[in-house]
């Protein structure tokens, strides 16, 4: 490949909350191409999509800022992973316009893969705009919640397969049938199964006591229902718009004792669970907790 360019295909700068979308187009050397997508930060360059035939990029931008990128190109039949042409470019996140629409969504909820028929909750988020926010939830283009002030929606696909699930969001007092912000979640895979899977966490007491060297030392408990046990957990700390932190990666482990430090007045934990010989790095079930501290 003797060079590389990049077209945006979305408008740039825009605000928080926009989709930033480029594609990349090459030249010389031997098509089909394959592109690389590099962020830098500090920097240090940071891979945001690897090699792939697909020429296109996008990113949701939640806060106003400019993040700087590279593409990466190469010929067919080049495999070291090293461009043969580059380019530079950059996303430019502009603070919302007073008065505006929702400017930036998000969701939790149980990653895939999931067995069918399980029940899965999603909850939707949004910033700016005017409260509350109504939601519409799609599933492979079709309507599986309409609009509501519900963030919450729970599906149980009986379907295996690969499914599409997209969030609309509009402001209080919006009645056009379009959103102002959307969400669309991974490909979510539904696995054909029927092994038992966990159902639900049981949360213990919590216990809170100062920590001689400073902060609060936390305890918790956890159980599980259904599925096959001993169960394994994951804690994971951090709310939806927060840096998340895995405070302990799988394990049979029970109980968990961390120390909060004492800047912290409010803990908030993702717990997941998943049954005994279980591979699923997502888990099988998952449950906030949210608690003052101390």
């Amino acid at each position: 490949m003797a060079g590389v360019s990049v077209t945006f295909n979305s408008p740039n700068p825009a605000p928080i909350g926009t989709i930033f979308k480029v594609t990349a187009v090459g030249s010389g050397g031997t098509p089909p191409y394959e592109f690389k997508y590099v962020s830098l930060f500090g920097g240090q360059r940071q891979t945001s999509r690897d090699w792939s035939s697909n020429p296109s990029y996008e990113v949701q931008m939640f806060s106003a800022t400019t993040v700087k990128y590279e593409v990466w190109g190469r010929s067919a039949g080049f495999v070291d992973d090293a461009a043969q042409a580059t380019a530079a470019f950059e996303f430019v996140a502009t603070p919302a316009p007073a008065g505006g629409g929702i400017t930036g969504m998000t969701s939790s909820g149980l990653l895939p893969p999931r067995p069918a028929g399980q029940p899965i909750t999603f909850t939707g988020y949004a910033e700016g705009g005017t409260k509350p926010y109504q939601f519409k939830w799609l599933i492979d283009s079709s309507v599986a919640q309409d609009w509501s002030t519900s963030s919450t929606f729970t599906w149980a696909s009986p379907q295996p397969g690969l499914h599409n699930i997209v969030i609309w969001g509009r402001s209080a007092g919006a009645t056009a049938d379009t959103p102002e912000s959307t969400t669309t979640l991974v490909p979510y895979l539904i696995l054909s199964t029927t092994t038992p899977y966990m159902t639900a966490i049981r949360f213990g007491p919590i216990t809170k006591v100062p920590n001689p060297g400073g902060g609060t030392q936390v305890t918790i408990t956890v159980n599980g229902e259904g599925g096959v046990p001993p169960y394994q957990f994951r804690v994971v700390e951090g709310g939806v718009f927060d840096a998340k932190r895995v405070l302990r990666d799988w394990s049979s482990d029970t109980s968990l004792t961390w120390t909060v430090p004492a800047s912290t007045t409010f803990e908030q934990l993702e717990v997941f669970g998943r049954s005994a010989g279980s591979v699923n790095p997502q888990g099988e079930v998952s449950s906030g907790l949210a608690f003052p501290v101390p």
